[in-house]
């Protein structure tokens, strides 16, 4: 991979990157932009019913984000900490 990145010249290079389009974000849901950088990956929704499906672990919360504001207070968020602490 990185071998023949090295051949390829800069202004080619920099072309393919901008049209990966690193620079915007990746949504996780409607209305959750997410982070940039990544490239979205969506998966079948047949998946979540397998048995051995693990469901995410990460909490989210949809709108704007800011340092300032509260967190939500949820029991379940609550018994999921309780829960990770347990592993």
């Amino acid at each position: 991979g990185t071998d023949v990145e090295g051949i390829l010249p800069r202004q080619y290079r920099q072309k393919l990157f901008d049209q990966f389009g690193f620079d915007q974000p990746v949504p996780f849901d409607q209305g959750d932009l997410g982070p940039s950088g990544g490239i979205q990956v969506k998966e079948a929704s047949h998946i979540r019913k397998h048995p051995k499906y693990i469901p995410d672990r990460v909490m989210r919360y949809t709108g704007d984000s800011c340092p300032t504001d509260p967190w939500d207070e949820e029991e379940e968020g609550e018994e999921l900490q309780e829960d990770l602490e347990e592993d």
